[in-house]
């Protein structure tokens, strides 16, 4: 079966990364998988994108490059950043000590409307690579390799992950995609496709605000209360569909990012499909 853009744009992203040996943090040298600043800033001018990275006392120097494409199943956001050490991170965090980068894709399901949201996991030591939904998970804040803005060839010392991207400057996105714009809404430009509103997509968007450090952006009682009711009408199932499958990683991930995890604890997941989901969320929210 072809890929559709969501896994597409995984494996895209995914490649970019090298292996690099003695890779200093906090004054330890080990391997890591990285991400050289080349590589995606020569993304970043193919595609004409302007940075809207904003600077602060904690991190002073930055990148941030947000671009969309659509195909017949998605509509798909990509968001790359990466940034000079912040000063204000925890001890434990990579990010403290050298320049760290972040790869999220936000995926709008053309058929359910329903939005889902992936942050690239890349932890060398334990030989994990995927797409998790905690952005706070250590190794989601990959090491950045500060090279020349002209992508070099693999030096010593540096082994690809995959393939690269080898289309030239200035070349048009991948056949059958189209490009919507530079910092532009989601939306499609294809005609007669019909949108249904995934009605918990304004309140994941809300929940990971609040999981970033946001505290205005707290959900209500009622909104939780909404959230858990359909959390339980879905559990309840034995079969469910596609659209459904969906909406329950959407409820549960808001449930986990806002810590609220404890109002479904006693709650029994019938089908097995939802509760893989649910065992893969909670180890995604679990693990440092």
């Amino acid at each position: 079966m072809d890929k559709n853009l969501f896994e597409k744009k995984q494996d895209e992203l995914q490649a970019l990364l090298v292996v690099k040996h003695d890779f200093e943090i906090d004054g330890v040298k080990q391997t890591v998988w990285a991400l050289k600043a080349s590589d995606l800033q020569a993304m970043a001018d193919r595609l004409g994108l302007t940075n809207t990275f904003g600077s602060s006392t904690r991190i002073t120097e930055g990148w941030k490059y947000t671009f969309h494409e659509a195909d017949a199943d998605y509509e798909v956001k990509v968001i790359m950043k990466w940034h000079s050490p912040d000063s204000g991170a925890l001890d434990t965090s990579v990010s403290k000590y050298v320049y760290t980068a972040q790869l999220e894709i936000d995926a709008i399901d053309k058929a359910t409307g329903i939005k889902t949201i992936r942050f690239l996991r890349a932890d060398y030591s334990n030989g994990i690579v995927r797409w998790v939904r905690n952005n706070s998970q250590k190794w989601a804040h990959i090491p950045v390799i500060m090279d020349t803005k002209t992508p070099p060839s693999p030096s010593e010392g540096e082994d690809r992950c995959g393939p690269t991207d080898n289309e030239e400057d200035g070349a048009d996105p991948e056949p059958g995609l189209r490009f919507l714009g530079n910092n532009s809404e989601m939306t499609t430009q294809e005609k007669g496709v019909v949108h249904m509103t995934g009605i918990f997509n304004d309140l994941l968007d809300k929940a990971y605000s609040f999981f970033e450090g946001k505290p205005d952006t707290e959900c209500s009682e009622d909104e939780i209360k909404e959230v858990v009711e359909k959390f339980q009408e879905l559990a309840s199932l034995n079969n469910v569909t596609h659209y459904e499958i969906s909406l329950f990683e959407q409820l549960a991930t808001i449930l986990f990012c806002f810590n609220r995890q404890d109002a479904i604890a006693e709650i029994t997941i019938a089908n097995s499909d939802l509760k893989d989901i649910f065992d893969e969320i909670e180890a995604d929210f679990s693990e440092e």
